[in-house]
């Protein structure tokens, strides 16, 4: 949202320039009044509209960084120290005030509406050539809303009333309240942006030239100058109406006197297409923006750690392997979606989560206390297969090793990566991944179940309640098996998990203390969203 809240303002920044700069002064005011309403609408449309549109990108034979980019984070233990979000609370706060000025603007248009509404049903109305004219007993100046002409009992106007009505009559004709309501409800989501109210001023004046233009066809302009001039002071204005007596006068009167501006310089309105076609490429183009890989160094590194040097690829090697092109490669798993960037999205949440998944901590990492990033290369072959693979920064420990069968094992998938494809045509595609290795103090299980160190079977029998994972995450235990056991002891053996049709091994998945009745759970497979483990005791 914010996105597209930005990129809306711009657009309306941007447009209002154009009228503001070239096309105020011309004369041509049903075009103006059309031009700042289709350039609020393509304002709002077009980030919505440009990303739909697919635009071919030209393919560099350089390697791909891939959008993945994430860490893959193994916590064997967690001894977190609580970091307050000062980002995140300032991002919550500026979203408050957002909504806070938004309910403001729109309150402030709900009692100018209420406050019209209020003149209809108290005043006097009396039916005219289609219109309904509305006397009331406040002091306002007259002024239209919709279909009703609104006159106050208490200025007096008679000598002028027909030349006032035939203004009036003429933003009824033409609904210019519905141009004002649709202003004001754009001013509330933008309320922050200030060039709202230069557009809400911009149509107001374009309404007020358009009338006077058709009334001084009629009748004499330095007399309907006049009327203007003397009640011009009064300082009588209600929102959300067109009003007779408008405060700019001196511009209308300007516009007026004016000469009418030549047709030949109507030209200066297709100015405009360059620009929207401009703004429609800037936001379609893919946000295909990867932050640099940034290598932490592990605390607990040593220098007995091995640092593998970064692998050159072969000009063979690297040969037709792009970076950009018009298709991207696709884990497998999404096609089912409907558009591109929905895929995209998926995709890389099928692939982490697949990472998550297959990944070990291995044990000699973890005895040696190693943490920190491995980083992997490979290639998306033609056909949908993984090759080539490199580790270009390793821990040591078998880390990188450990990351590089993950990767080569997206070989055994039922279904292979979807290729990538250049004018129509499959190509190879390099991807980067960083996988991050953490490792934290034993203290305290990852496999934390409501807030305790780790949860007695017993409990497990008895119960068939969720269980929170630390993470936030939920695993429903699903208990099977001869419950009487519950108040006896166990030994190895005695217990089954079972994750689907897989059985999950000890001390690698989870671990259990079998002399006080407790389990942990240790992978972190098993600490996502929707994950269902049957626990079944033996008779």
């Amino acid at each position: 949202m914010l996105t597209y809240l930005l990129q809306s303002s711009t657009c309306l920044i941007i447009l209002y320039g154009i009228y503001h700069f070239i096309l105020a002064e011309l004369t041509f005011f049903k075009y103006n009044r059309a031009y700042l309403l289709l350039s609020i609408l393509a304002s709002l449309m077009i980030p919505i509209l440009a990303p739909l549109l697919v635009l071919p990108e030209e393919s560099v034979p350089v390697l791909h960084w891939s959008h993945l980019a994430g860490d893959i984070t193994y916590v064997v233990a967690d001894n977190e120290v609580s970091v307050f979000d000062w980002k995140g609370l300032m991002v919550n706060v500026l979203w408050v005030v957002y909504f806070v000025g938004v309910m403001v603007v729109l309150l402030k248009m709900i009692y100018g509406l209420t406050k019209i509404f209020r003149y209809y049903r108290h005043g006097q109305k009396e039916d005219f050539n289609g219109y309904r004219i509305i006397t009331t007993e406040a002091v306002h100046l007259p002024f239209s809303f919709f279909k009703g002409i609104y006159v106050s009992r208490h200025v007096p106007l008679q000598d002028h009333i027909h030349t006032i009505l035939e203004h009036e009559e003429i933003h009824i004709r033409q609904w210019h309240t519905l141009d004002v309501l649709m202003a004001e409800m754009v001013h509330a989501f933008f309320w922050f942006n200030p060039v709202m109210i230069f557009y809400k001023r911009a149509l107001r004046q374009a309404h007020e030239y358009l009338a006077d233009d058709l009334i001084c066809r009629k009748n004499s302009v330095s007399s309907y100058t006049e009327l203007l001039l003397s009640k011009s002071q009064s300082g009588l204005e209600l929102a959300l109406t067109n009003q007779f007596f408008h405060s700019q006068i001196k511009k209308r009167i300007q516009m007026m006197t004016t000469h009418k501006t030549n047709r030949s310089a109507a030209w200066k309105y297709a100015l405009v297409l360059p620009i929207l076609i401009g703004l429609v490429f800037i936001f379609s183009c893919k946000d295909t923006q990867v932050s640099d890989i940034t290598i932490v160094e592990p605390q607990k590194e040593t220098q007995t750690i091995p640092k593998s040097s970064p692998e050159i690829y072969s000009d063979e090697e690297m040969e037709d392997v792009f970076k950009v092109v018009e298709e991207m490669p696709r884990f497998p798993g999404c096609e089912v979606k409907n558009n591109v960037a929905e895929k995209e999205d998926c995709c890389k949440k099928k692939m982490l989560e697949y990472i998550y998944k297959n990944l070990q901590y291995p044990v000699e990492a973890r005895k040696a206390g190693l943490e920190g990033q491995c980083v992997a290369q490979f290639i998306v072959t033609t056909d949908g297969s993984v090759e080539n693979i490199k580790i270009v920064r390793d821990i040591g420990g078998g880390c990188g090793e450990a990351v590089r069968k993950v990767i080569l094992s997206m070989n055994n998938m039922p279904e292979k990566w979807i290729s990538g494809k250049q004018r129509g045509k499959p190509v190879k595609v390099m991807y980067t991944l960083p996988v991050k290795f953490k490792l934290e103090d034993d203290e305290n299980s990852v496999g934390i179940l409501n807030n305790k160190k780790s949860l007695d079977i017993r409990e497990l029998v008895q119960s068939e309640s969720k269980f929170e994972i630390k993470s936030g995450s939920e695993v429903a235990f699903k208990i099977t098996g001869d419950e009487s056991k519950s108040d006896i002891g166990f030994k190895k053996g005695d217990i089954t998990i079972e994750h689907g049709n897989m059985t999950l091994v000890e001390d690698e998945d989870y671990a259990v203390n079998y002399s006080t009745g407790t389990l942990k759970i240790i992978k972190p497979a098993l600490m996502l969203d929707n994950v269902s483990l049957n626990i079944t005791f033996k008779n």
